[in-house]
């Protein structure tokens, strides 16, 4: 006769929020000194590419975590530092961790077909982008998400309207 242990680990298949992981007790490779590199970098951009299904996702959620000052509906801050408790970034030392829920984040993901194509013409000249007001007005409408907080909301309202402006 099999006992569940309550302590025991489970796998977390297809679960992408960083948070939701460490909460309900799931295995994690644990990246956090991903975090310390980043901010060590000095570098104003940092492109991350993995091959599908490595983890982009999770780590994107991962240092929204760790770097989001997390405001609620109510205005207060939801504390999110236990999450990396045990974690090598804990152990990295005050100067990493003072950074812990500091910075607004936005957190912009291309996982969908529709969004995906609706941001592509942004790469193009501006002679070709005017077939892209359309998709400026589908990303807008997006941030009136309740997730979204409403400083994000006006830093991405003043981003779309920046980059689908003639």
């Amino acid at each position: 006769v099999m006992v569940a242990d309550k302590n025991r680990k489970k796998i977390s298949i297809g679960v992408e929020d960083f948070k939701e992981i460490i909460d309900r007790n799931g295995y994690f490779v644990d990246k956090t000194p991903m975090l310390a590199e980043l901010m060590e970098s000095n570098t104003k951009v940092t492109l991350f590419t993995r091959p599908r299904r490595f983890g982009k996702t999770l780590n994107q959620s991962m240092i929204q975590r760790f770097f989001e000052k997390e405001i609620t509906e109510g205005g207060g801050i939801t504390d999110n530092r236990y999450l990396f408790d045990g974690l090598a970034v804990s152990s990295c030392g005050g100067d990493i961790m003072e950074h812990c829920q500091q910075y607004p984040v936005i957190t912009i993901s291309l996982k969908s077909e529709d969004t995906a194509m609706c941001l592509r013409p942004t790469v193009y000249p501006k002679h070709r982008r005017r077939s892209s007001g359309s998709c400026a007005t589908r990303q807008q409408l997006r941030t009136d998400t309740p997730s979204l907080s409403f400083s994000c909301r006006s830093v991405w309202q003043s981003i779309t309207a920046e980059m689908y402006s003639s």
